[in-house]
């Protein structure tokens, strides 16, 4: 089916700092030996020159190497950090002891290195004095970039759209709805754990949103015709777009009158729906917008290693997809496709750009306010939507 997206507009608050972002790539050259029996397995900090010396960047060690070229970087420095020295240090990474300083450059402003990039001494301060001691190798700039981040109201007030898109798992595991103890029974004073999610994150989106329309989607049901979809309309119709949440909530309902439950729980084709989509939008200088999925299921997810490779590829899209697990299943699959701390990987060892998805389970927010679960949904997406431009070289408009 041809799925769209409904629009959102958001208000939000302007901040007069901004964060910026490193870019840079290092090599180190004629790093000094530390082990007496072998090599340094050098790695570096990015960190403040003083106190507190926060550290914003820690480099992956390279073994038994003394001309390491480390892979590119980046990080964001906050407004607070922006315009104080910073300095690189070069530890020898030992295993069995604390690591030992190889040397430290000397403080710089981020601004200064990165219009002037240049080879940066190494000095260890313990050395400094003694006979023939000169310096403990030194660090080359291939590359060292310094860009200001624009805020997330700085695209929305200059035009980009957002645009949301519901999903929600029909699979036999839920149980069947006429069931009192399945997750998709329905009765009007008591709302399934679907219906909240749904009403919860809707009080968000229908607050600022256009037109009110929203794509409904569902998978892993059997439609009339004995076909079992992964990506079909809740209302029935060629067009998924209904109107409000409340008009989501209703096509819910009546999909739960003409879809069987079946299975499997295959999310990667509504994800490959919406990231072929978002791709095929071509975002760019005055077209801009950003692609919201929203997906709703109770956990048993089946073809887990397709959805990986699926949201891989969508990280490099301007989209996002954000997960309610609902009921009490082990959801530590589904936690495995949420980035925060890791870099995800698919089985052919491609690596996400990003980090795409917020997982969320809703029964950590029972007896907690609507509002606190629908915040924690989209946390992650204004800090998504500046990645993806600022990534793809869009910035917009100065003021």
């Amino acid at each position: 089916s041809s799925v769209g997206c409904g629009k959102v507009a958001v208000t939000v608050e302007q901040t007069e700092s901004q964060s910026v972002r490193v870019k840079g790539e290092f090599s180190g050259f004629e790093l000094e030996k530390m082990d007496r029996f072998g090599k340094s397995d050098p790695y570096f900090l990015l960190k403040l020159e003083i106190a507190p010396r926060t550290v914003f960047f820690r480099s992956k060690t390279i073994p038994k190497n003394l001309n390491p070229h480390w892979e590119p970087f980046k990080c964001d420095i906050p407004p607070t950090h922006a315009n104080v020295r910073f300095i690189v240090e070069v530890f020898d990474e030992d295993r069995a002891s604390a690591d030992d300083l190889i040397g430290a450059t000397t403080p710089f402003y981020l601004s200064e290195l990165a219009q002037n990039p240049r080879e940066l001494e190494l000095i260890n301060p313990k050395k400094v004095g003694k006979r023939k001691y000169k310096n403990s190798g030194s660090l080359s700039l291939k590359s060292f970039t310094v860009v200001e981040l624009p805020s997330f109201f700085h695209y929305v007030y200059s035009g980009c759209r957002l645009n949301f898109s519901v999903a929600i798992d029909f699979t036999a595991s839920n149980g069947d709805p006429s069931n009192p103890a399945s997750l998709h029974y329905f009765d009007p004073s008591k709302p399934n754990q679907y219906v909240q999610a749904l009403s919860a994150v809707g009080q968000v989106l229908n607050a600022y949103d256009t037109d009110h329309m929203y794509p409904a989607l569902g998978f892993g049901g059997k439609l009339p015709s004995g076909e079992t979809s992964h990506n079909f309309c809740l209302n029935g119709q060629p067009d998924p777009h209904c109107y409000g949440i409340e008009g989501v909530i209703a096509a819910y309902q009546q999909a739960l009158g003409a879809v069987r439950l079946s299975g499997p729980t295959n999310m990667a084709p509504v994800i490959k729906h919406m990231r072929e989509l978002s791709a095929a939008g071509a975002v760019q200088p005055g077209n801009i917008f950003f692609n919201v999925l929203l997906i709703i299921t109770d956990g048993a997810i089946t073809d887990l290693d397709a959805t990986i490779s699926e949201i891989v590829a969508a990280s490099r899209e301007p989209m996002a997809i954000v997960i309610v697990g609902v009921g009490a299943a082990d959801f530590s699959r589904m936690q495995a496709l949420d980035g925060d701390g890791k870099v995800l990987k698919d089985s052919s060892g491609r690596v996400a750009a990003g980090d795409c998805v917020q997982f969320v389970k809703f029964n950590d927010y029972l007896g907690m306010s609507a509002d606190r679960l629908a915040a924690d949904v989209l946390r992650e997406i204004p800090k998504r939507v500046v990645d993806v431009f600022v990534e793809r070289g869009i910035f917009p408009p100065r003021s």
